[in-house]
Formats: C-alpha cells, sequence, structure tokens
C-alpha cells in the first residue's frame, strides 16, 4: 500500500471518528417523547446507530428484525402499531451489541439491568459507556497501527494485523460476555430453587 493510500486511511478512520464523537448515542430524554410508526422506527434507528455501522456490510436493521424480535420476546411487543421510548432503547443497544452477543443473552441482560433501574438509566448508562469504550478503542487501533509502522514495511500487513487483533479482543469480550451472563443465570436459578424450596418447606 503506498504512503498516500494509508495516509487516506487515517483520514477516513479520524473522520469517521468525528462523526460518532458529533453524533454520539440519544440519550433518554433525546427521544421523542411521542409513539412512532414503524417507518419512523427505522429512520430513527439510522439517524441514532448508523454510523457506527457506516463501514460494514451489515444490514443492522429492518422491519422484519423488528418483527422478529417481537415474536422472540426479545423486546415489547408495540401498541398499535406504534413504538415508544422503551422500544427505541431496546433498539439501540440491540443494534449496537448484535454482531458481538447473542440475541438472548442481549435480552438477559436487559432484563437484569431492568431488574434493578428503570429503562431510562439503563439506557443513558449504555450510550454513555459505548461513546467512552469506542474511543479507548479507536485510540487502541491508531496506536497499535503506529507502533507497527515500525515493525513492519508492508503497510498491508499492519493494517491486517490491527484488524486481526481487534477481531480477537472482540471474540475474547464475547466468551467473557457470555461466562458472565451464564453464571448471573446460574446463580438465579439457584437462588429461585431455594426460594421453591423455602416456600414448600414453611407449608
Amino acid at each position: 500500500m503506498e504512503f498516500c493510500e494509508d495516509k487516506k486511511l487515517q483520514i477516513d478512520l479520524n473522520s469517521w471518528n468525528n462523526k460518532i464523537v458529533e453524533k454520539r448515542l440519544p440519550r433518554w430524554n433525546e427521544l421523542p417523547e411521542f409513539e412512532v410508526y414503524m417507518d419512523q422506527v427505522i429512520m430513527l434507528m439510522e439517524k441514532y446507530v448508523g454510523v457506527y455501522f457506516e463501514y460494514t456490510d451489515d444490514t443492522f436493521l429492518t422491519p422484519a428484525m423488528i418483527n422478529n424480535y417481537v415474536k422472540l420476546k426479545i423486546m415489547p411487543a408495540p401498541e398499535n402499531k406504534k413504538y415508544s421510548r422503551i422500544h427505541l432503547s431496546y433498539l439501540i443497544i440491540i443494534c449496537m451489541l448484535k454482531s458481538v452477543m447473542s440475541i438472548q443473552n442481549i435480552h438477559d441482560i436487559i432484563e437484569y439491568k431492568l431488574a434493578e433501574e428503570n429503562m431510562e438509566t439503563t439506557l443513558n448508562w449504555f450510550s454513555k459507556t459505548c461513546e467512552e469504550q469506542f474511543s479507548v478503542f479507536f485510540n487502541n487501533t491508531n496506536q497499535l497501527l503506529k507502533s507497527n509502522e515500525e515493525k513492519v514495511e508492508d503497510n498491508k500487513v499492519n493494517i491486517s494485523n490491527a484488524a486481526f487483533k481487534m477481531g480477537i479482543e472482540a471474540s475474547i469480550a464475547r466468551n467473557i460476555s457470555s461466562t458472565l451472563i451464564y453464571k448471573i443465570k446460574k446463580e438465579n436459578a439457584s437462588l429461585q430453587t431455594e426460594k421453591t424450596s423455602k416456600i414448600k418447606n414453611n407449608k
């Protein structure tokens, strides 16, 4: 890869980062207070999270996907075909996580959060954390590209090494996340069994 192409990659990455920083994920009070129809949901989600998927081939959301999430009870059903802030919050979280977590695990972790706090607090925490982690990983990627420039003469290898490393980190993070969710499920099941046993013993 020629130097000018490598420089263009850095410019593209920085431009993408700037767009994400500028747009940022919405907080609860930035979501529409009124309920919206499916076509408006798709437009809003494109506005909210589309920039994160600008350089991927993934279709991050379609009406069929939303209907499937409702059918699988991953998110609440709309009322009179209208979607509220609650539904938009679910979809923001689902879209941001579904490439690295199973849909069932996403549902479970949302429900665990909602057992302790409301959706407003959950979405605000989620959006803030996504932005913080994107910044960390973006800076790590830039540092990795710069550090590898001194070790690898072929910039194609340099860039592929960085992409490979980020993929490895995503895989490891997914496995750790799945392990934590499994532990929570196991603990909850144990507590439920203990509770049921106490109820039977008291009868």
